[in-house]
């Protein structure tokens, strides 16, 4: 996706493998502004996940959704994201 521009993107989640985290829901604590840790202090192979992550989000002109498994993503988390205006759907 890297230098193209979508009306709409949907970013599903993935296993990092090597950085041994999953990409949206390391995401949504950045997004959320509760990180466990600043970017700087995240291993290699995670801040990479963040820039690919990163580049994958600022993409669509529109819409933009992410999909994590909810087990990975913290009550805390969802909460903060919603004051911040995001729309949180489960979908089963």
């Amino acid at each position: 996706m890297k230098g193209e521009t979508h009306s709409a993107s949907l970013v599903l989640e993935s296993y990092g493998g090597v950085s041994r985290k999953c990409d949206v829901s390391l995401g949504l604590e950045y997004i959320a502004g509760l990180p466990s840790k600043s970017l700087e202090k995240l291993p290699k192979t995670q801040q990479a996940q963040m820039r690919n992550l990163y580049v994958a989000m600022s993409r669509p002109t529109m819409l933009l959704c992410l999909a994590a498994n909810e087990k990975r993503v913290s009550q805390k988390i969802r909460d903060a994201l919603v004051v911040k205006g995001w729309h949180i759907e489960t979908v089963i």
